[in-house]
């Protein structure tokens, strides 16, 4: 009997697992060790909370006592489980008690928890997009109004700074000040200017762009931009096809995630862009646009710099979140972020400490 139900677990399309009444592991089918990236070696006899989110732990052991009790015969709750590679997968599990079929007799310690998984973290990303999407639709509504009225007061205070330097002989260290006082105006208003892209409504002249023609031409200019020890290399795919988008919108997006991978490489390093063109079928397009049925261009942007910690990731497309300091506006990664959403593509990032970061843009190409 106990093969037999054993034999049936393996055979599920989905996860499933077998929990004891102290909540340890029992049973494991290959689609559930998939999903964790355990073996069923690895997973023999440890707790089921140990590889559960700390957030989901103590409801989790809520519901299963409850189980365990009499309280109720399943439950379903969409839990988070940490993989042996450190990272974070969403399952949507149906719960449910059974007697053990080793135990002849049925009593309440013999019986045992069977978890149905089924994988939704490609779901909660695609949720997780959304929810972050309406946020800064929102934020940028608010940032392009401000940035406009303000773009107005610093217009007036570049002009009597220009006529005033203009006017000002003795002494030289007053014309000096003003000189700095005009710099940092400058710099306010290309914040303002950021944050009016950032807010802006999408009303530029769309058109059909050759990637690896535009990238060509956008590298000369923007390697005289990055100090003498960073180098940005070309590697673009020969069947790469043309994207549907703003001219603006690809130099903005190039433009700051170059920038953005400069400011983490410490002293030399290097900035690949690479293309790719993709079709329907190819199983690396993200099964989030996989299923939109249309070919994409791919564009990866990575450095060899200091790489982004698991919590920053989580946090760096937020508008105003920056790790510069004074030194950043925080709207760079949410520019970038907002144009590809914007033009119905997707992002993703990839990183580890002292490995260095891509980023990855899948924009759509016509059909």
């Amino acid at each position: 009997m106990e093969i037999k139900i054993q034999r049936l677990l393996n055979e599920l399309p989905i996860g499933a697992v077998e929990v004891t009444r102290d909540h340890r592991i029992r049973h494991t089918n290959p689609e559930f060790r998939r999903f964790v990236g355990y073996s069923q070696e690895e997973l023999q006899g440890i707790s089921l909370l140990d590889i559960t989110d700390s957030f989901d732990q103590e409801l989790l052991e809520k519901h299963l006592n409850q189980l365990y009790q009499g309280e109720t015969g399943y439950f379903e709750m969409e839990t988070r489980y940490l993989r042996k590679d450190g990272s974070r997968v969403w399952g949507n599990p149906v719960r449910m008690i059974y007697p053990s079929p080793a135990d002849t007799a049925v009593t309440s310690d013999s019986q045992n928890v069977l978890i149905l998984v089924v994988d939704i973290t490609e779901r909660k990303k695609l949720e997780e997009q959304l929810r972050r999407s309406e946020r800064m639709n929102s934020l940028g509504a608010l940032a392009a109004s401000v940035a406009h009225d303000f773009n107005n007061l610093l217009t007036v205070i570049l002009s009597y700074l220009d006529l005033a330097i203009r006017d000002v002989e003795e002494p030289a260290s007053l014309k000096d000040d003003l000189s700095k006082i005009k710099t940092a105006a400058l710099h306010g208003a290309n914040l303002t200017q950021q944050l009016m892209d950032y807010g802006r409504d999408g009303l530029g002249h769309v058109e059909a762009i050759d990637l690896n023609g535009a990238l060509e031409e956008m590298v000369t200019m923007f390697q005289r931009l990055l100090p003498r020890g960073i180098q940005v290399q070309l590697d673009l795919g020969p069947s790469c096809p043309v994207i549907v988008t703003e001219k603006t919108n690809l130099h903005q997006i190039v433009m700051n995630l170059i920038l953005n991978a400069a400011d983490a490489i410490d002293d030399g390093g290097e900035i690949l862009l690479q293309t790719r063109g993709l079709p329907p079928s190819d199983r690396s397009l993200p099964p989030v646009i996989r299923d939109l049925d249309q070919p994409f261009s791919a564009l990866r942007v990575c450095d060899t710099g200091c790489g982004v910690p698991p919590k920053v990731q989580a946090k760096i497309f937020e508008p105003f979140f920056t790790t510069k300091g004074d030194e950043g506006t925080g709207l760079g990664l949410t520019t970038v972020y907002g144009i590809v959403a914007e033009d119905k593509g997707y992002i993703q990032v990839e990183s580890e400490e002292g490995e260095g970061t891509c980023f990855t843009i899948y924009l759509p190409s016509p059909e």
